[in-house]
């Protein structure tokens, strides 16, 4: 059952905790700590906005099948994400991120040694004296490599590491980012039982309300003037779009 929707600073804090409990419970982070830490946000009265640094080991039990090198024995992934956002109005469609620097760090060890791969969702800042960009720059990008990629001072190989496509994506804050990882790189029967949590999906379902229901209207009115639109379709669109949503989780 979906609690109402809030947008505030302790709906926020609220929701970070109860990914913290959840993730312990099911036994997918080793230490949490930085989640409960970012929930003490509400309690910041110099800021209005809300603000908040995760950084969070996420427990990998079943390697998957086509991983290369093939002979990856241990698989375990960080996460973390420095994030400030704005409090927007449920009918308004702006931008609501301030910042957003959001890297996924998957370590993996075999005989060999330790080999990495690494993502990185960014948030274009762009600055008066940057000039125009030499390749396509959207405000929110998901790109493989990164800085994090870059710490590593890794002796490459053959691989040939590119900092293009930058590829559209929607932003995400700690709890969509949790949501990304373990849909993508964990075994479903690991987290059966959580995604099928009402708890979790709840907390789910307010991020994608806080930050991509304006990010999906705004994309939407390059084609179709929002306040122009049917309020018919519009219902209609919404409708389907969270559906679909809330199937998958």
């Amino acid at each position: 059952m979906y609690t109402e929707f809030e947008n505030n600073k302790e709906s926020i804090c609220n929701d970070l905790l109860i990914l913290a409990e959840l993730l312990n419970e099911h036994d997918l982070c080793k230490d949490t700590k930085s989640l409960y830490s970012a929930s003490n946000f509400r309690y910041n009265t110099d800021i209005n906005n809300w603000k908040y640094n995760v950084s969070i080991p996420i427990t990998v039990n079943s390697i998957p099948s086509h991983i290369r090198p093939i002979d990856t024995e241990f698989l375990e992934i960080n996460f973390s994400i420095e994030i400030e956002g704005t409090f927007v109005e449920e009918m308004n469609v702006e931008n609501c991120l301030l910042d957003l620097k959001f890297d996924i760090l998957i370590s993996g060890l075999t005989n060999e040694g330790l080999n990495i791969a690494t993502w990185h969702l960014d948030k274009h800042v762009g600055c008066d004296d940057d000039g125009e960009s030499k390749f396509t720059h959207p405000e929110y990008h998901f790109s493989f490599g990164g800085n994090k990629m870059w710490e590593q001072n890794l002796d490459c190989g053959g691989i040939l590491l590119h900092p293009s496509p930058r590829i559209p994506h929607p932003p995400m804050d700690a709890i969509l980012g949790v949501d990304f990882i373990l849909q993508n790189f964990i075994d479903r029967k690991d987290i059966f039982k959580l995604l099928n949590t009402p708890e979790y999906k709840n907390i789910v379902r307010n991020s994608q309300i806080r930050l991509w229901r304006p990010y999906m209207l705004a994309t939407a009115s390059h084609w179709c003037n929002y306040g122009g639109c049917g309020l018919n379709g519009k219902v209609e669109l919404a409708s389907k779009y969270y559906s679909t949503l809330e199937n998958f989780n």
